[in-house]
């Protein structure tokens, strides 16, 4: 098989090279033809070594043999030895003509391997001054000439990259590809190779993370894997929702398709198949879910795209179904292959890895982001050395943005199968937007037992923004923040709610995320008797602002009334009463007035969203209750406040 290839390339030289200063096979001396002819009968069985001997030395006696100059550069291209082609390819190129497309394809080629990528260009410059040439051949060159521009520039400019291994927790003598952790950075998964052809098999494995490295030892996860292929997959940022690429099980719908699984305690649900609203009868893998775990990103080969593989979009929409995916087109997507998506938590960088877009070889990974009309910015290539001539496996990075992850051959210890895992310092260009994680336990105020609640995090910038998650089984979430102010409020029916404000900015250290033990207090039953203002759990509204010395309140504001009025509605029954509270600044009198004003305005904006007035009661308090120390601003900011209780 490799002897026809090989004659195959020498042919297509045959054909594409010609100079204006060439002898034909006829103009060759009687011994030079004869020795020719057993050249070919060489080459015909396969003797490649004994041809290149003496097409060597036909082509020495006879420098304008076109013929055998072409024949033997091909030969020497094919074996390997460039240094022998290129004068040879040289010399074909010598000349007033335009040269052939195929000499100046071929010889940049050769020249790009040795980085000589000044006569490279020259070379294809020289072949596109043909006015005659055909647009097919033309296209061609003007996509080789912009490869070569790029890579020369990008090779005089490397990136700062320091490759490190990871343990051997997760590196084996097998092939170990695709990392990702979860949010807090506590656990990797990833994928191992073992066997080949017909008996490969791949696995998702996972081990814990301590101080950064894998430990102990990984382990498959049985649920998900089976006797076949198990690849490429994605988690939710808890890690209790996985998507993975499954080929030919039995209920495929295409050879690839993508499966969810969901992590209930230490358990691994039955890997469903995610139905032919997302899989096609086409490849369908490398999923990518986004911090909200309701959009999802994913490579697939079916009709209607911009080439080969492209990235597809889709979201679940408010019934929980899968809408139609959407190709992400034509800036993205190439021609050519676009695959392996990885969509950053801060919702607007997308990784990927193509073979269509301007880069240094096979696949190279790519950063596209979300301008501020929701649109896709033209790719960019992450730069030499991150990619390299070989293929660059697809890309994921830690929340913070300053650590990338990804599989490479950068190494090869022997015996090993393929690749390994890699981590390294990701340049500050291609950082996505900061983002922080939050960890959130919900517990009953009264028996302390964990329950599952549901919590939403409303984006107060941009209020069309918002995330709602339930807590697991054991009443805990784990999710990200970009970089903004957020509204929490943590819910569960037969409960009354509790809020956050958090403000996530960009001077804050990853090392502190946010983290909140929340203890929900159960509405009592309406027969219970009236408890002490005193007594009552007060609920503080932290997301009700005010303008400044005012009670005028602030737009941001509407979330927490809608999530108040939410709760008067659910609980038709119920009363409460509004207080109001202000810091020790200025004097009693007008602290007095204007803490009424705003318990006030709170009550007339829920009155304006259908509560009856007869529900609801304010008061305001000044400065009397405070809950902090007044002698800092932090206390301060946490004595101005609204809250509400119920009455009978």
């Amino acid at each position: 098989m490799k002897i026809r290839i090989f004659i195959s390339f020498v042919g297509l030289f045959v054909f594409g090279m010609a100079t204006s200063q060439s002898i034909t096979v006829d103009a060759l001396d009687k011994k030079s033809r004869k020795k020719y002819a057993k050249v070919l009968k060489c080459l015909k069985k396969g003797d490649i070594e004994k041809g290149i001997a003496g097409l060597q030395t036909i082509v020495d006696n006879n420098p304008d043999f076109t013929e055998g100059a072409e024949k033997l550069s091909g030969l020497y291209i094919s074996a390997g030895q460039d240094e022998k082609a290129i004068p040879l390819m040289r010399h074909l190129a010598q000349g007033d003509g335009p040269m052939s497309p195929a000499l100046a394809m071929t010889l940049a080629r050769a020249l790009e391997r040795n980085k000589e990528f000044d006569e490279g260009i020259s070379a294809v410059e020289k072949a596109l001054a043909n006015p005659e040439m055909k647009p097919a051949f033309r296209d061609s060159l003007e996509l080789r000439l912009e490869e070569l521009k790029f890579r020369k520039v990008g090779y005089a400019n490397p990136v700062k990259f320091i490759p490190e291994k990871l343990s051997p927790a997760v590196n084996t003598e097998a092939m170990e590809y695709h990392p990702a952790f979860i949010a807090d950075g506590s656990q990797i998964y990833f994928v191992k190779v073992r066997g080949e052809g017909r008996y490969r098999n791949e696995d998702i494995y996972t081990a814990k993370v301590l101080d950064g490295q894998a430990v102990g030892k990984a382990m498959p996860i049985a649920e998900v894997n089976t006797d076949g292929q198990e690849g490429t997959f994605c988690l939710s940022q808890d890690g209790r929702i996985m998507i993975f690429t499954s080929c030919e099980r039995r209920d495929a719908i295409g050879g690839c398709d993508l499966y969810i699984t969901v992590k209930k305690g230490n358990h691994w649900t039955e890997p469903q198949n995610m139905g032919p609203s997302i899989n096609s009868r086409w490849w369908d893998s490398t999923p990518s879910l986004a911090a909200d775990n309701r959009t999802l990103y994913f490579s697939s080969r079916r009709p209607g795209g911009e080439g080969g593989s492209d990235i597809w979009m889709t979201k679940l929409n408010k019934h929980n179904r899968w809408e139609p995916p959407v190709n992400l087109g034509p800036t993205v997507n190439t021609k050519n292959n676009d695959e392996g998506p990885y969509i950053h938590p801060d919702s607007k960088s997308l990784y990927f890895i193509s073979d269509g877009h301007l880069g240094f070889g096979s696949y190279d990974i790519f950063i596209s982001r979300k301008d501020d009309d929701n649109k896709w910015k033209t790719p960019v290539n992450l730069g030499y050395p991150i990619n390299t001539p070989a293929r660059e496996g697809g890309l994921f990075v830690n929340l913070r943005g300053d650590k990338a992850y990804y599989s490479s051959q950068l190494q090869f210890d022997e015996g090993q199968q393929g690749g390994d895992i890699y981590s390294f310092d990701l340049p500050l260009q291609l950082r996505p937007d900061l983002v922080t994680y939050i960890n959130v336990e919900v517990r009953d105020a009264q028996t302390k037992g964990l329950i599952i609640a549901r919590t939403e995090f409303l984006d107060l910038l941009n209020e069309k923004e918002t995330v709602v998650l339930d807590t697991d089984v054991s009443g805990k979430l784990l999710t990200t923040v970009k970089l903004g102010e957020y509204a929490m409020n943590v819910s569960k029916a037969g409960y009354l709610f509790h809020s956050e404000n958090i403000e996530v900015n960009s001077v804050m250290s990853m090392e502190k995320p946010f983290s909140y033990k929340v203890y929900l207090e159960p509405i009592p039953p309406k027969e219970e008797p009236s408890i002490p203002e005193a007594k009552a759990p007060k609920i503080i509204l932290k997301n009700i602002f005010f303008e400044t010395g005012s009670a005028e309140l602030l737009s941001k504001s509407e979330g927490e009334i809608n999530t108040l009025t939410k709760l008067l509605r659910d609980n038709s029954d119920m009363r409460i009463k509004i207080l109001g509270h202000t810091d020790n600044v200025g004097n009693d009198r007008d602290n007095q007035r204007l803490s009424e004003q705003r318990a006030k305005a709170v009550q007339d904006a829920l009155i304006a969203k259908g509560i009856t007035k007869d529900r609801l009661r304010y008061e305001g308090k000044g400065e009397t209750n405070p809950v902090a120390d007044n002698t800092t601003e932090e206390g301060r900011r946490s004595n101005r406040r609204t809250e509400f209780f119920i009455i009978r």
